[in-house]
């Protein structure tokens, strides 16, 4: 951003798997894939009331910050793993910087 303003970035809109924070600057660039499947339309309970559908995810996020005119490192950033949707919620199992695949629980906005 022209103004210097700082660009905080992490959680569920990007980045998934890693805490907000997690990368920071006043000049970013991130990318995100997602492939969505469908798991079940629906799950129905005695009485006839239910719940669905539920989607399974895969998805690659990835990003650089840096801070201009600093002298600081330029942070990168890549997150991966697969997860369940029933809206507006996600469960993800992402990877995280340790190696290990972490369940993550989001409630989202998404489409």
């Amino acid at each position: 951003r022209n103004s210097g303003e700082i660009i905080v970035a992490g959680g569920s809109d990007r980045f998934r798997g890693r805490e907000w924070g997690t990368i920071i600057g006043n000049e970013i660039a991130y990318g995100s894939a997602e492939l969505r499947f469908p798991l079940v339309d629906g799950v129905i309970f005695a009485g006839g009331m239910g719940v669905g559908p539920f989607r399974g995810l895969l998805f690659v996020d990835a990003g650089v910050a840096r801070f201009r005119g600093e002298n600081f490192p330029v942070q990168k950033i890549k997150t991966y793993g697969a997860g369940i949707e029933f809206k507006p919620f996600q469960m993800i199992w992402a990877r995280q910087s340790s190696g290990k695949f972490a369940p993550t629980f989001y409630y989202t906005f998404g489409w």
